[in-house]
């Protein structure tokens, strides 16, 4: 899972995998 996240990080570029972090980083902290 982290090797997909890592591709998906390169391919989407820095500035959205940061929008994509944050949102996950809600989702987890919500869920936990």
């Amino acid at each position: 899972m982290k090797k997909d996240f890592f591709v998906v990080l390169c391919t989407v570029g820095v500035e959205e995998s940061e929008k994509l972090i944050k949102i996950i980083t809600r989702y987890i902290m919500q869920h936990a």
